[in-house]
């Protein structure tokens, strides 16, 4: 496996009980926003001569890929840019911070929402029976 582009970091041998080896890579995916994509991104990756399985969650941008090990990596992020999403090796780890204070502002901005619906509607709730003054 060629180490100039990082490929080391994000490729596993898995053992299999009695069959071939089979190696998984992890890709983080970018574009990709709704089940279409996820269909998309995961047939693309089955095309590519060599993969067993791919599957994506569009929740953390990742695609896992059981291929052979004799399948290339590059091979993989070629078919993903044809398909028309980036695609580049997953960070090490995530800026928990940074998910705290998007989750923070996340609910603030639910909340502010929820006070806006609910001024709305409380006229109705206590008007007399076909005012509503």
């Amino acid at each position: 496996m060629d180490k100039c582009c990082g490929a080391g970091g994000f490729v596993a041998a898995l053992d299999g009980a009695g069959a071939t080896a089979v190696r998984e890579t992890v890709l983080e995916v970018e574009g990709a926003s709704c089940g279409a994509c996820v269909a998309r991104i995961e047939a693309a990756l089955r095309a590519v001569p060599g993969v067993a399985s791919a599957t994506f969650d569009l929740r953390t941008r990742r695609a896992r890929i059981g291929h052979a090990p004799e399948a290339d990596p590059t091979a993989l992020r070629s078919a993903l840019a044809r398909a028309g999403y980036a695609a580049r090796a997953p960070s090490p780890t995530g800026n928990p911070r940074r998910e705290s204070r998007m989750a923070l502002l996340r609910t603030g901005v639910a909340g502010l929402a929820m006070m806006q619906v609910m001024m709305l509607a409380y006229p109705v709730y206590v008007a007399d029976a076909g005012s509503m003054a």
